[in-house]
C-alpha cells in the first residue's frame, strides 16, 4: 500500500513541445525510468494526477524560455512546483553526456537533497507588467538599430549631415529631401525612413500604455516614491517594480545589487584576496536601466524643476532618502571616477542606487 505522506520528487526538463520526466521516491533509488511526454495540457494533467494519487509530488524545471506558465498549470492541480536557475545547478566535473532525460535525472536528484537554487516566481501581474516595460526597451533597441542602418546606407553613398545634431527636425527633413540617382537607393531610403517612423510611432504608444499603468492603483504610490531619486523616471521606476516582484524577499540592498550582477566577482584562496568584474549574472534588464540612471549623478547640476516636482509626489520619507543618496552617490562618482575609469564609478554608483530603492520600497523593514 502506497505512504500517501511520502512524497514524490519530479524532475522536469521542459521543452515547447515535450516535457522529459524522472521520478524519485523520497528514498532510494528511482522506480522506473524516466520518459518524456507531450506537453500538453490534457496529457500532463492525467500524468500528474497518476503521481498524485501515491502521495505530495514535488516537481522542478529550469527557468527559460517558457516562462512560469508550467509551474502555474502544475499548482493548480496540486503539484508543489519549483523553478530552478539554470546557471546554478550543480555541475559533476566527470559526467560527459547530456540529453533530457539526464537532465530530468539530475534536477530529480538535486531536488530531492535540497541543493538546488530557486527562482522566486512572479504573480501573473508582475510578469505581464515585466513584459509591457521590456517590450518598450526592445523597441527602443529597434528604433537605434533602424538609426544605425540609416546612417550606414548614408555613410555607403558618401553622404554626411552638415549639421551638428542628428535626427532633429533639420536633419530629417534633409534625409527626406536627399537626391539620389538610381531608383533603388531612393527605395531603400524612403523604406528605412517608413520603418523610422513605425518604431518610434511604436515607443510612443508604449510610452503612453506605461504612463497610464503607473497610475493604476496597485504601484502608484511605490512608483511615486521611486521617482523621487534623480535619473529615475516612470519607465525605470515600473520596471524596479516588475523586476523585483515581492522587495521583501530580499534581506539586504545588497543583494538586490548581486541579483542585477552588479557585485564584483571574487576568486580568493587562503591570504590572497582578489576581486575582479562584476559578475553580470543575473537580471540583465534591470541592471541596464540602473546604470543609465547612475550615470545622472556624475552631471554638476542643480536638481531642477522636474526632479522637486518628482519629489513633492513622494512620501516624506522617500524624500528623505532620495536626499540622501544624491548626497552620497554623487560624492561616490566623483571620489571613484579621480582614479577609475567612468565605467566603474557608473557601475559603482548603480550598485548603491540598486540599495536606496530597495529600501524606499520597503519603509517597514528599514524602521
Amino acid at each position: 500500500m502506497p505512504d500517501s505522506t511520502a512524497v514524490t520528487f519530479v524532475g522536469i526538463d521542459a521543452h515547447l513541445s515535450t516535457l522529459s520526466l524522472a521520478v524519485l521516491p523520497s528514498h532510494g533509488p528511482a522506480v522506473d525510468q524516466p520518459r518524456t511526454i507531450a506537453n500538453e495540457p490534457a496529457v500532463v494533467r492525467r500524468v500528474f494526477r497518476r503521481l498524485l494519487h501515491l502521495g505530495p509530488v514535488h516537481a522542478v524545471y529550469e527557468a527559460g524560455c517558457l516562462g512560469f506558465s508550467l509551474r502555474r498549470r502544475l499548482e493548480e492541480l496540486g503539484v508543489h512546483c519549483d523553478v530552478a536557475a539554470p546557471s546554478l545547478v550543480p555541475a559533476r566535473p566527470g559526467e560527459h553526456r547530456k540529453t533530457d532525460r539526464l537532465d530530468a535525472q539530475r534536477l530529480a536528484h538535486f531536488l530531492r537533497s535540497g541543493d538546488l537554487v530557486l527562482v522566486s516566481p512572479p504573480t501573473a501581474e508582475s510578469e505581464a507588467l515585466r513584459s509591457l516595460t521590456r517590450a518598450r526597451c526592445a523597441t527602443k533597441q529597434d528604433t537605434k538599430r533602424v538609426k544605425q542602418r540609416i546612417n550606414s546606407f548614408l555613410l555607403a553613398r558618401g553622404l554626411a549631415w552638415p549639421g551638428k545634431t542628428k535626427w532633429t527636425r533639420d536633419h530629417r527633413l534633409w534625409l527626406r529631401n536627399l537626391e539620389f540617382d538610381l531608383d533603388d537607393d531612393r527605395f531603400v531610403r524612403d523604406f528605412l525612413l517608413r520603418e523610422l517612423k513605425q518604431r518610434e510611432d511604436s515607443v510612443a504608444e508604449l510610452d503612453l500604455r506605461i504612463e497610464e499603468r503607473a497610475k493604476h492603483q496597485d504601484c502608484c504610490s511605490q512608483v511615486a516614491d521611486l521617482r523621487a531619486f534623480r535619473g529615475v523616471d516612470t519607465l525605470t521606476a515600473l520596471s524596479v517594480l516588475a523586476e523585483i516582484g515581492d522587495p521583501r524577499r530580499f534581506r539586504s540592498g545588497y543583494l538586490v545589487g548581486a541579483f542585477c550582477g552588479l557585485v564584483p566577482s571574487e576568486h580568493s584562496s587562503g591570504p590572497r584576496v582578489h576581486r575582479g568584474e562584476i559578475t553580470r549574472s543575473g537580471n540583465r534588464h534591470l541592471r541596464r536601466l540602473l546604470i543609465e540612471a547612475a550615470t545622472k549623478y556624475s552631471l554638476r547640476i542643480d536638481e531642477g524643476v522636474k526632479l522637486e516636482r518628482r519629489r513633492m509626489a513622494a512620501s516624506p520619507a522617500a524624500r528623505t532618502l532620495a536626499r540622501r543618496a544624491e548626497r552620497r552617490l554623487a560624492s561616490k562618482y566623483w571620489r571613484i571616477a579621480r582614479t577609475r575609469p567612468a565605467n566603474v564609478a557608473r557601475t559603482a554608483v548603480a550598485r548603491e542606487l540598486a540599495a536606496f530603492l530597495w529600501a524606499a520600497l520597503t519603509p517597514e523593514l528599514q524602521a
